[in-house]
């Protein structure tokens, strides 16, 4: 549903994983899965902040590759200037 209503397809991405845990027997609490959810979250956040660096370090920008690990704010602006999504 939540799919279905926000077009997010975090909650039905882990659902084949879910099932399969389910079919062999383990059992599967709410806080697996928001763990599971979590855990995507983080790698996508450190590919993001890799790709971000990576980009800058390649175009000479060191300084702003600095502030980037400082500052949010910096970060999300570059985010945005150099297209990482």
């Amino acid at each position: 549903m939540m799919e279905a209503l926000t077009k997010d397809t975090r909650f039905t991405d882990l659902v084949e994983e879910l099932q399969r845990k389910q079919e062999n027997g383990e059992e599967i609490v709410m806080c697996e899965y928001i763990d599971m959810l979590e855990a995507r979250g983080e790698i996508k956040g450190e590919n993001r902040l890799a790709a971000l660096l990576s980009k800058l370090y390649s175009l000479g920008r060191y300084e702003d590759a600095k502030l980037a690990l400082d500052d949010r704010q910096v970060r999300l602006r570059l985010y945005e200037e150099l297209c990482i999504v």
